[in-house]
């Protein structure tokens, strides 16, 4: 039972402190997709870890803390 306690108090900040990266690049994507010409997008202190296609001039905004980080494969 100490066990079972344990891992429910643990594992909500393995999440917090270690988001899966796969989701944060579709994420990422997702929001550029729905963007406008000219919209700005605000992102959030996270590491966005994947390719992404920019196809329109938008803005994006981060934190010193916001790293894009993606296969150094394309522009």
């Amino acid at each position: 039972m100490k066990n079972v306690k344990l891992l429910l108090f643990i594992v909500p900040f393995i999440i917090l402190f270690f988001p899966s990266t796969s989701s944060a690049s579709s994420e990422l994507q997702e929001k550029i997709n729905t963007l406008k010409t000219g919209d700005v997008l605000k992102l959030e202190s996270r590491t966005y870890e994947g390719n992404i296609t920019i196809d329109k001039p938008i803005e994006i905004i981060g934190t010193d803390k916001t790293v894009i980080k993606g296969e150094k494969t394309g522009n």
